[in-house]
């Protein structure tokens, strides 16, 4: 599996995106400020163990004006963002021929610039959920939705990493990339932004009592009933054709893990046959990938 971004700038945008308060333009695209839910799973922890590296694969290295720790190698470069120019500096690791980052190393699969690993980098496993049929972003931390699919640097697919309890060492980390986020965004000229709820719900320990609504009160925030949700997210997942059951499955299982696999399976079963579809076109599966005929 490749990442679905080789220019890190486009999935720091989607960060950007789900802590704006204001509306932002950016590569032929407006983001309007939406619903947030501050997932208590943000002060939680992870590992990142050796020979592993599932998810250092060849992107842009990027960093901006003031992060004073950073390797050798980087050029400036032009970021067109809401109408204005921004001035990054990046290694876009173009003549790598590996699929795997450069500084990755041979031996035990750990960062050779850890201490000065770019934001995208730094960032993980913070992961942040666009809308699709909720009405609401969501932002915690998590596991790759495809970490099965990812390959290891010894060759097993899956990533090796484990979430953790919440823990003072993890919420202080989660609460030092947040900053840099903040950083980041300014630098971009987004100011006004959630972060600063987020960081204060951090802080304060309130992460222990349960998430944190932005935007609205708690029952603004609106989900469909999972079976109903379900149906809607597998029949975009058939729509981009190109997902394989397995895939599919995987998406759903790590994006609905309160629906029983043996559920899933069975919607999955159900959209093929005619009798039992909830669909208003018919599945056909051409080697092995899921579409709409």
């Amino acid at each position: 599996m490749s990442v679905s971004h080789t220019d890190s700038i486009d999935k720091i945008v989607d960060y950007f995106a789900t802590i704006t308060k204001v509306p932002f333009s950016y590569a032929g695209r407006t983001y309007e400020p939406t619903l947030l839910k501050v997932s208590e799973s943000l002060a939680n922890g992870y590992t990142c163990p050796s020979n592993c590296g599932a998810c250092c694969q060849r992107f842009s290295l990027d960093y901006i004006e003031g992060e004073k720790e950073r390797p050798g190698g980087l050029s400036s470069r032009n970021v067109e963002f809401d109408g204005r120019t921004v001035e990054i500096w990046s290694d876009m690791q173009a003549d790598i021929s590996d699929d795997r980052c450069q500084y990755l190393s041979q031996t035990d699969a750990r960062c050779q610039v850890h201490g000065k690993h770019p934001f995208t980098c730094d960032f993980e496993l913070v992961r942040v959920y666009m809308k699709t049929i909720r009405n609401f972003n969501q932002i915690g931390v998590g596991k790759f939705g495809r970490s099965w699919q990812l390959t290891r640097f010894d060759g097993g697919k899956g990533t090796s990493c484990d979430i953790l309890p919440a823990k003072e060492k993890s919420v202080a980390d989660s609460v030092r990339k947040l900053g840099r986020l903040k950083d980041w965004a300014s630098h971009f000229g987004l100011v006004d932004t959630w972060l600063p709820e987020i960081i204060d719900y951090l802080e304060s320990g309130r992460s222990q009592n349960g998430p944190l609504y932005l935007g609205g009160p708690e029952e603004d925030f609106y989900t469909p009933p999972a079976k109903y949700d379900v149906l809607e997210r597998l029949k975009e997942l058939i729509g981009e054709s190109k997902h394989t059951r397995p895939e599919i499955m995987a998406i759903l299982m790590a994006e609905y893990p309160d629906v029983p696999k043996e559920a899933l399976a069975t919607i999955m079963t159900d959209s093929k046959n005619p009798k039992y579809s909830k669909f208003d076109r018919q599945v056909v599966i051409v080697d092995g990938i899921w579409q709409f005929g």
